[in-house]
Parts: C-alpha cells; structure tokens; sequence
C-alpha cells in the first residue's frame, strides 16, 4: 500500500452517445478516439510505427507519466506516489484529456483528482482512499466542495 493522487473521468453524456452510436458504433469512437486521447494524456510522446505499410504515430511508453485504466466510460490515472513530481503529472494528464474532450470528440469530461493510499495489483484490484476521495469529487455537484 502506498499514498498517491487518484483521477477519475466519466464521459459526460454517454447515455446520449451509446443511443445515437450503438454499442458497435461506440466501440469504433473508444478504439479511434477516446482510448487514444487517455493514452497521449498519460504518455505525451510519441513513436512511429510501420502498421500495415503505413506510418502510424502511437504513444511512447517511456513517456508515461501516470498508470491508466478504464471501465465502460470511466478512466482512471493514478501516480506512482505522492510526490509534488507526481502531482504535477497527474494534474498535467488530467488537464490533457480535458482539453481533449472539447476539442471536437463529442467526449466532454467530469471528473475529479483525489488523494489517499492505494492498493492496485496484477490481479486487477485496485481500492483505497485515493479512490474514494476521487469518487465522491466525481460525484459533487458544480460548485459544491467535497472533503
């Protein structure tokens, strides 16, 4: 166990976006669009590939600033710890995906950096206070202050 920052994202208005979409119209937006923009979030360098004969710039491992993951239409990043290094890059991925909702996606996000210990494994575990501090910040309504 150890202290990190915690963010948590949901996609404002996916009940919209999977009626006018479908599942496999959505699926299509996750896999062009949204997985791409957490992952240039978390990692902002990027490397070219020969995919198919074509040149494809893909995300550079080495660059990553923070762990990501996501379920359904919420995206998760949390730090490595909770040093200011750490809050800064969290706060700069969190701001990078923002930026990238409105820029024309049709993904616009709320969402909320928490802070608090954490346990994550290999399994797929991931809990703690981090979480939760994240959640209920998620969860508050415009201008209320959550503590």
């Amino acid at each position: 166990m150890k202290n990190c920052f915690f963010a948590i994202f949901d996609i404002i208005g996916f009940s919209d976006l999977i009626k006018e979409k479908g599942t496999e119209g959505l699926y299509r937006l996750y896999s062009r669009n949204i997985l791409p923009m957490l992952q240039h979030a978390a990692m902002p360098k990027f490397l070219t590939e020969i995919r198919n004969g074509k040149n494809v710039s893909v995300p550079d491992p080495k660059s990553q600033r923070v762990n990501y993951s996501f379920f359904s239409d919420t995206i998760f990043y949390h730090s490595k710890d909770d040093s200011l290094e750490s809050f800064l890059n969290i706060f700069f991925t969190s701001l990078e995906l923002l930026k990238s909702g409105f820029s024309g996606s049709k993904a616009p996000y709320r969402g909320a950096i928490g802070y608090g210990d954490i346990v994550v494994d290999d399994s797929g575990i991931l809990l703690g206070t981090s979480v939760i501090d994240a959640y209920k910040g998620n969860r508050a309504k415009c201008g209320q202050v959550v503590y």
